[in-house]
């Protein structure tokens, strides 16, 4: 029983003054939680980050973005590396429109517990990723997925961490 979630997200047109910085975002880089993404977008600014670069990821009409989430890299101890990615404004002054995404989030059940699959005699870890946007290696994490997912939206929104998950104000 997996935890799916799709979502829609508009992402408004860019405002001039906005976009006098070189980079302005719709959200910053991270990394999914969970184990896919799949995402149909409607207009430009989704880059990944490809061996350190950003690479734009142009919508192409009839297709889907797959990205892989920290839950996949944990699985697998690294061998599959969760796609960091943001979304930035930059870029779409000209367009004039707002960008939709529809993502489609799959992950792990929520009280999955989070147990690599073992090392092959003579297998090694996956190469670990010499910067993370959140400074943490997937793969280390051990407990139930709810409490990772819990552990990254409290660094991610804190605020909705503190009202909609431990019942703040």
């Amino acid at each position: 029983e997996p935890t799916e979630l799709f979502r829609i997200f508009n992402y408004p047109k860019p405002v001039p003054d906005d976009a006098k910085d070189d980079e302005v975002y719709g959200v910053g880089e991270h990394t999914d939680y969970g184990f896919l993404t799949i995402l149909y977008q409607s207009q430009a600014g989704l880059q990944v980050k490809i061996e350190g670069e950003w690479v734009d990821v142009p919508p192409v009409p009839g297709t889907f973005v797959v990205n892989l989430g920290d839950a996949l890299e944990h699985y697998t101890r690294g061998r599959l590396v969760a796609t960091p990615h943001r979304v930035l404004y930059t870029g779409r002054l000209e367009e004039q429109t707002d960008r939709i995404s529809f993502p489609y989030f799959f992950d792990p059940n929520w009280n999955a517990y989070m147990s690599p699959r073992p090392l092959a005699d003579g297998e090694i870890l996956g190469k670990r990723q010499k910067e993370r946007w959140d400074k943490a290696d997937p793969r280390d994490f051990r407990g139930q997925y709810g409490e990772y997912l819990k552990r990254k939206i409290s660094k991610v929104f804190p605020a909705l961490f503190e009202t909609a998950l431990v019942g703040g104000p």
